[in-house]
């Protein structure tokens, strides 16, 4: 099944909530956390449905369309789209009623809220699938580099990443991590994880890396199940 296949469908798992005391809501619904989808790959598929519009085209009107909204939000007009509805608000305290705004104490906010048409399409059309939450599958949603503090693919050399997604927690210790380089059949093993949760794997590159473009495998163990699941963009190291 292709991810086009795959929109619309919500899987959930049941969790007991210990602060009820109502027997009818002693359970709440956790929604399964897949990949993040980012507005790139929105466009990707946006332009396997209609050929007659390219990925530039459809890029270029959205930029167009994000400095509008920025142009008015800045005019001071709240901006209502068919996604979501905004505002501007400043934030700070200010001494008395003779005070001004000072980009030392106060900050340009904004408030955001989705659109309630957008609610009402996704309650009346999406599909619920209700799933055990023992099934747990192994995902990667993206690499984090400690050194700029962001969501990134490129990263220095002896560089420490974390590694983030779900599923992760294995039954023969650390997971196994291994950077395959993409211009030879070298790979290279990850001897050094700091730690490793279910969700997060904190990790150093290893050393003996050189400057290029790697692709990063990670293998789970439980018992006889081995699981290996690839990260879906190249890992830039250098």
């Amino acid at each position: 099944m292709d991810r086009e296949e795959r929109i619309g469908s919500i899987q959930y798992y049941l969790k007991e909530n210990p602060f009820s005391t109502d027997d009818s809501n002693r359970y709440a619904a956790t929604v399964k956390r897949k990949e993040v989808m980012r507005q790139d790959q929105i466009v990707t598929l946006m332009t396997r449905k209609n050929t007659t519009i390219s990925r530039e085209e459809i890029m270029l009107v959205l930029s167009q369309y994000r400095q509008g909204v920025i142009q008015q939000l800045q005019a001071g007009y709240p901006v209502i789209t068919d996604l979501f509805q905004a505002q501007v608000t400043i934030r700070g305290g200010f001494t008395d009623g003779s005070d001004e705004f000072d980009s030392r104490r106060h900050y340009v906010n904004m408030s955001l809220s989705p659109n309630n048409n957008l609610r009402k399409e996704l309650n009346r059309t999406t599909t619920l699938q209700k799933i055990s939450d023992k099934e747990k599958k192994v995902r990667i949603f993206h690499l984090y580099d400690y050194a700029t503090r962001s969501v990134r693919n490129e990263f220095p050399l002896g560089g420490l990443v974390n590694l983030k997604g779900n599923g992760f927690l294995s039954d023969e210790g650390d997971p196994v991590i291994c950077l395959c380089s993409l211009g030879s059949d070298r790979s290279f093993p990850v001897s050094r994880i700091y730690s490793s949760s279910s969700r997060n794997i904190l990790f150093g590159l290893p050393d003996g890396l050189e400057p290029g473009g790697y692709r990063l495998k990670l293998v789970i163990v439980n018992g006889l199940t081995r699981k290996e699941v690839e990260y879906k963009e190249t890992v830039t190291i250098g």
